[in-house]
């Protein structure tokens, strides 16, 4: 019973309920009237055709009619009681009158008209017991009926107050670790590696908001978002997008704030979303495109400001002292030192092992080729967000592809060898 109700609002279950009144109703008519059919049929073919008991028929002291009145007021109430009543009277006279007899007599003597008043108290009496055991019967229903909807309300109010005492205590156990949690948060991010910045953004916004989805994407010129790194299998998979051809990130970026989606952004619309600004400037967004439904609260898109807004000074602290002693790269921002490189290639193994994030990897033999002109081809092949290296010992180039997969590396890797107009040999 509480799963054919429940959802269902006051009018819904109102409509049901005289839907189903009026189709009883509608049985019930055509059953009295097969019922009236089949006894009274019965009745007047067993006096037509047995003329032993047609005398006998008009005095009996317990009457067929009397029976036939008796339950149709039992199935039907004192109306159709009633009618019976009256049916059964008529069968009688007109068996009375059948057998030739005085109609007069018929109203003078007590031993005659005794039975249609038989009929109409049967009927009458036995209808009104049916009527009041169907009152009852529905007064229980409709009972029944009020009760469940007070219950589906009580449901749906207790849901929501479970709802909201679990984002209280969340709040509460959060209020009381919150000192240890901006511990946490400091801690992991206080590094002047820029990519580690990144590694750990992941795992700050996975522990905190239980983001069990997200991009973080750079912001290059010619207003492309490139993808940086990612997490989760959920959302859409887009390695690069022009931001200015979304009103959604465009009001991002002009806002310079933190926003949380509505359901009118759209369906592949993220929850969350943050700008990483450093000196004013937007240089990146964080993308939340899924998260465990209970921490889809206010609560958590506060935790999330907090956070990106720690990021983004992090990221932009290292990024600043990166650029001014090099600690990463030479004077391109992709083109790396070899130990520069084997420490970038080991935060992408971290960050697979982790988070379950891809890269590809792969040393090509220049052999007799020109480094000087082979190294500037690769450099501007790539994208901002890829890694390369010259490896003088070996005479190799080396690259480096972050949340990129091998099925993609393949295209890159074709696009290489069109800028260069030859093939490059992987080295083993």
């Amino acid at each position: 019973m509480k799963k054919k109700y429940s959802g269902l609002n006051q009018s819904t279950i109102d409509k049901a309920l005289s839907l189903s009144r009026l189709n009883t109703l509608f049985r019930s008519f055509w059953g009295m009237v097969a019922e009236f059919a089949i006894l009274y049929g019965l009745t007047v073919a067993v006096f037509l055709m047995v003329p032993e008991i047609q005398y006998s028929f008009l005095t009996m002291n317990i009457h067929p009619l009397m029976f036939v009145s008796c339950f149709i007021g039992v199935r039907h109430g004192f109306l159709a009681g009633l009618l019976s009543a009256l049916l059964s009277s008529l069968i009688y006279f007109f068996s009375y009158s059948f057998l030739d007899l005085d109609p007069i007599l018929f109203f003078q003597s007590y031993e005659y008209y005794k039975f249609p008043l038989i009929f109409t108290l049967g009927g009458y009496l036995t209808g009104r017991i049916y009527d009041s055991n169907s009152r009852k019967i529905q007064e229980m229903r409709d009972a029944n009926v009020e009760v469940l909807r007070e219950y589906d309300d009580l449901e749906k109010t207790y849901k929501k107050t479970i709802q909201m005492y679990n984002e209280l205590k969340e709040q509460i156990v959060g209020s009381e670790y919150s000192i240890f949690s901006l511990y946490d948060i400091a801690s992991s991010l206080q590094t002047t590696n820029p990519e580690k910045v990144y590694t750990e953004a992941i795992g700050l916004l996975y522990k905190f908001i239980k983001a069990r989805a997200l991009s973080i994407y750079t912001i290059e010129n010619g207003d492309f978002m490139r993808l940086k790194i990612r997490f989760g299998n959920k959302g859409q998979k887009v390695s690069s997008r022009k931001y200015t051809d979304s009103p959604m990130y465009n009001k991002l970026i002009a806002k310079q704030k933190a926003v949380r989606w509505a359901i009118e952004a759209g369906e592949n619309a993220p929850i969350f979303s943050a700008p990483i600004i450093s000196e004013g400037e937007v240089i990146g967004i964080i993308d939340i495109e899924d998260i465990e439904f209970e921490y889809v609260t206010e609560y958590s898109f506060s935790i999330f400001q907090v956070i990106s807004e720690w990021i983004a000074k992090a990221l932009s602290q290292a990024l600043e002292i990166d650029k001014q002693f090099h600690l990463m790269g030479i004077d391109h921002p992709n083109m790396l030192q070899l130990p520069q490189y084997e420490r970038q290639l080991e935060e992408e193994k971290v960050r697979k092992e982790k988070y379950g994030l891809p890269y590809c990897q792969a040393s090509y033999d220049l052999g007799f080729l020109d480094s000087d002109e082979v190294i500037p081809k690769l450099q501007r092949t790539l994208r901002n967000v890829d890694y390369l290296c010259y490896d003088q010992l070996h005479n190799m180039a080396r690259v480096l592809l972050p949340a990129t997969d091998e099925e993609n590396y393949i295209i890159v890797e074709k696009r290489i060898f069109d800028s260069l107009g030859f093939r490059l040999e992987r080295a083993v």
